[in-house]
């Protein structure tokens, strides 16, 4: 898994703040094709969005509905990255917690 952190342009918000961005790339087995494809985890203004890929050079698309493994691949990198100092902080661990938690009470209720 790679981490990578990085800060918009000046001119993407008025006041002149810069709001970082991180990415967290790792690859993965298609569990309907059975090939390998490449996921990143993109986190911007407090809101973690996932892309994937078929291929190693071709387009990140957009994925609408990460699995419950693509969050505990991603809860799993942050919490090795936390002590490292890698721009990772408690509360990025602690959102994926929660949509953990969430997901699991929600399937507990519906099934």
């Amino acid at each position: 898994m790679f981490v990578r952190t990085r800060e918009t342009p000046p001119h993407s918000n008025e006041c002149g703040y810069k709001e970082p961005i991180m990415d967290i790339k790792w690859d993965d087995t298609d569990p309907n094709s059975g090939k390998r494809r490449f996921v990143k985890a993109e986190r911007f203004a407090g809101a973690w969005t996932f892309f994937c890929r078929r291929e190693r050079r071709s387009i990140w698309e957009k994925w609408a509905n990460p699995s419950r493994e693509m969050w505990e691949d991603l809860l799993e990198s942050l919490e090795r990255r936390l002590g490292r100092h890698e721009g990772i902080e408690l509360g990025d661990v602690a959102m994926v917690k929660r949509k953990l938690a969430d997901w699991r009470d929600s399937k507990t209720v519906n099934g």
